[in-house]
C-alpha cells in the first residue's frame, strides 16, 4: 500500500509541477516504435545510441519520487561521471559552460552516471564504439508534455551534437511509460492506464 500512495502521490507532482505550461494529456504506454517516430516526427536529427528510455517501473517511480520529474531537464557530469553543477540559472546557461564540465563542482547529492547507467536507462541501440568522452549530459523528455517543451530538449539536444569540439556524449531520455515494464493492475489503475 505504501508504494501505491508513494506512486500517487509521485504523479501528483509529476502532473502539478508540469501543469502550468502543458496541456493535460492522459499517459499511454509506448515503446520503442513509438519512440522513435516521435523523434522522427518533430525533426530530430538523432544517433540512436543516444537514445534511452526509463529501463523499469520502479526506476520511473524512484526518479519521480526524487524530484525527476521536469521537463525538459538536463544533468551533467564529467569526464568520470561524477554529477556536476554548472552555474546558470537555465539549462541553456549552461549549455554555453560546457567547456568547465571537468572543472566545475562536484554535486555529490546527486546520482553519478554509473547509477544512471546501471538502475535507470536502457538504451535502445547499444553504442559498441567505446569512447572516452570529456562529459556526458542527460535530457530529459517525455511525449505527454507540449511539443514547445520538448522541443527545448531537442534544441539542446542539437546544440551539444552540433559542437564536436567538446566531445561530450548527450543521451535523450524519455521518461515515458514503456509498455515493456511490469506494472501490477494496481499501479495501472492508478496511472489511469486501464
Amino acid at each position: 500500500m505504501k508504494t501505491l500512495y508513494t506512486l500517487a502521490s509521485a504523479l501528483l507532482l509529476l502532473t502539478f509541477s508540469n501543469a502550468k505550461s502543458q496541456e493535460s494529456q492522459s499517459l499511454v504506454l509506448q515503446n520503442q516504435v513509438t519512440i522513435l517516430q516521435y523523434l522522427d516526427e518533430k525533426g530530430v536529427n538523432y544517433d540512436k545510441t543516444d537514445i534511452a528510455v526509463i529501463s523499469k517501473f520502479d526506476a520511473w517511480a524512484y526518479l519521480l519520487e526524487n524530484g525527476k520529474n521536469e521537463f525538459p531537464a538536463a544533468f551533467f557530469f564529467n569526464s568520470k561521471g561524477e554529477n556536476v553543477k554548472l552555474k546558470g540559472d537555465k539549462c541553456s546557461q549552461e549549455l554555453k559552460k560546457l567547456e568547465k564540465l571537468n572543472t566545475a563542482k562536484i554535486n555529490k547529492d546527486e546520482d553519478p552516471l554509473s547509477d544512471w547507467l546501471k538502475h535507470y536507462i536502457t538504451f535502445l541501440e547499444e553504442d559498441t564504439e567505446q569512447k572516452n568522452y570529456n562529459g556526458y549530459i542527460i535530457v530529459l523528455w517525455t511525449k505527454y508534455v507540449s511539443p514547445e517543451i520538448n522541443e527545448t530538449a531537442f534544441n539542446w539536444y542539437k546544440s551539444v551534437k552540433e559542437n564536436k569540439d567538446l566531445n561530450i556524449k548527450i543521451i535523450l531520455l524519455n521518461f515515458d511509460l514503456m509498455d515493456t515494464w511490469e506494472i501490477s493492475d494496481e499501479n495501472k489503475k492508478v496511472l489511469g492506464l486501464e
